[in-house]
């Protein structure tokens, strides 16, 4: 992975296309989805540029580089958002940016 960071450092778009085979296309087709739509925000450096790796609940960061699981205790996924972000079990499920936004709302 070391060699995909530098060669697509800040391009997860990029590397999603040319190492993965992905277009939007073919994504829009069979799952109504971009490849756009699969980059997410980095809970470590806030920038959209995690992918998944080959393992299903393994992403590294395009911008950072830092590679994380879905397993680790203190990564979770926003049910609101589906963003990552940092944060322990007691914190619920909701990260604090759509948390402000449900209390301002409110």
């Amino acid at each position: 992975m070391i060699n995909e960071f530098k060669k697509y450092k800040n391009n997860a778009k990029k590397y999603l296309i040319e190492e993965k085979g992905l277009n939007d296309y073919e994504l829009k087709k069979d799952c109504d989805k971009t490849v756009d739509d699969l980059i997410l925000t980095c809970p470590f450096c806030g920038e959209k540029q995690v992918v998944r790796k080959d393992d299903n609940r393994d992403y590294v960061c395009f911008g950072c580089g830092k590679e994380f699981s879905e397993r680790d205790e203190n990564i979770q996924i926003c049910q609101v958002c589906g963003e990552f972000f940092i944060g322990d079990v007691e914190s619920g499920c909701i990260c604090p940016k759509c948390f402000k936004e449900k209390i301002e709302k409110d």
